[in-house]
Parts: C-alpha cells; structure tokens; sequence
C-alpha cells in the first residue's frame, strides 16, 4: 500500500512540475534591421528602424560605396541618426543618404577636386557647383547649387525681395545683379530641388505684363535719322518702326520700357545747329 501512494505521490508531482514549465516559445528571427549596399552597389540598403547610427558610419559607408574620399573635421561633426524604412527595403543612393542626414545638422558635401569636403550649409553657396536650369531637373536634389537667370521684364531687386523668404535658411541666396541699360540678372544658391522650384516662380514673375504701343511725332528731326539710335536704345524688349510720312516713330513694348524709349526720343528730338 505504501508502494502504490508514494509512486501516486511521485505522479502528482511530477504532473505539477510538467504543468510548472513554460510552453516552448518560438525564437524570435533575426533583427531584420539592417544597413546595408544596394546590388548595384551604388546605393545604400535601409530595412526597418535603424536607430543611433554614427554620422561617422555613414561617411564611411559613402565613401565606400561612391570610391570618393572626405575631409571633415570630426570636432564639428557628431552625432547620431536613426532611419524608419519600410520592413521590404528603401534603397535611396548613397549620396541622396548622406545629405539626407547631413541636412538635420545644416551640413553639406562639396566636391573639391579628388576630394569631397563637409562643410556648413551656410558656406556651400561659395563653393557650389554653378550649372544651367535645364540641369537642375538631374540633378541629386539635396545637391547645393547656383544658376543666374537673365531676366528681361521684372526687376531684379523685386524679384529679390519676392524670393528671400523662399530659399533655405542658413543656406539659400539671391542676389540681384544689375547691367547696362535695362539689363538684369539674379544669382540663386539653394538646393538644387529648391532652385528648380525658385525657377519656376521667376519665370512667372518674369512673364510679359502686356504689351502697348505708343507714336512718337517728331517735330525737329527726320524719323529715319533717328531710326537706328533708337532701335539700339529700345533693345530687345520694345520693337521699333517708323512712319516717314508724319515724321513718327512707332514704339510696341512693355508699358515701362515704352515709356523709357519715348524719353530718349525726346531727348533726341532737338533742333540741329545750322
């Protein structure tokens, strides 16, 4: 008897001790987050949330991937970032990834030469690559650059002062330039993304208010004598013709620029010394 209730004894606690014990649980995969290089090997590979990555790694994974070799000075240059991709991969090039983080510390990368060079957002303007309009669209878009655009209706200063609030701060510029006569031209430093947005707003600012045209009669001078001198002062912007018969000249322009050539005929328009 004692036999069979110690070995029921023994049963019990053996079953409590089998219901005591955790269930197996499944181990968790891998962390599937990850940096790493695209199959191109142009890129960079993000997957899930990266968190406290070193600037210091992602230079290094720049100049890697892109063969290029950067000058910084790691005493301006600290801190950490951390990226929330989508599980299934974010495959940015490696270049857009680097000015992606350098623009939360307002800090660029700039080509001099065989090297690239870290450098303040503030300070790219002087060393930013100047290239044409029609390049800006291929551009990588955080890619610090300057364009001049001629402008031939509005004023550069206006235009100015329309754009000024536009531009990056600590980074972006315009800078009106004036030239002989009615010429005149902005210089625009920004992200290239942002000029190519900026452009596109100058080009309306800049758009042709409407033309007028206005008859000049002479009443010292011969239309044909002053024909040529006037057609060089009007320039571009106001067309120029002449009606022999009354001894007029025929201005077609913008209102402002009609008005400017007018008082040069006026001012031409004197009687000649016998």
């Amino acid at each position: 008897m004692q036999t069979v209730v110690r070995f029921a004894l023994v049963a019990a606690v053996l079953s409590v001790l089998c219901l005591s014990v955790p269930s197996a649980q499944k181990v968790k995969p891998e962390n599937p987050d990850k940096i790493g290089k695209s199959e191109d090997g142009e890129g960079i590979v993000l997957r899930g949330v990266v968190e406290d990555v070193p600037l210091s790694e992602i230079i290094q994974l720049y100049s890697e991937y892109k063969g290029r070799t950067v000058i910084y000075d790691p005493r301006k240059l600290s801190g950490d970032v951390s990226f929330t991709a989508p599980r299934d991969g974010f495959s940015p090039d490696m270049e857009d990834a680097l000015r992606a983080t350098l623009a939360e510390f307002r800090l660029t990368i700039v080509s001099t030469g065989d090297f690239d060079t870290i450098v303040p957002l503030a300070e790219a303007c002087t060393v930013a690559d100047v290239v044409t309009v029609d390049e800006l669209a291929s551009l990588p878009p955080l890619r610090p650059v300057r364009v001049v655009i001629n402008l031939i209706n509005a004023d550069a200063n206006a235009v100015r002062g329309a754009l000024q609030n536009l531009t990056t701060r600590q980074g972006g510029m315009v800078n009106p330039v004036s030239g002989r006569g009615s010429a005149q031209s902005i210089i625009i430093c920004d992200y290239a993304f942002n000029v190519l947005e900026i452009v596109k707003i100058v080009e309306q600012l800049d758009a042709p208010s409407g033309n007028e045209s206005h008859v000049v009669k002479l009443k010292n001078r011969k239309a044909e004598e002053l024909l040529t001198v006037v057609s060089i002062a009007a320039g571009k912007l106001v067309s120029v013709g002449i009606d022999a018969g009354t001894d007029s000249i025929v201005l077609s322009g913008p209102g402002d620029e009609v008005d400017r050539v007018s008082k040069v005929i006026a001012a031409l328009d004197v009687q000649q010394p016998k």
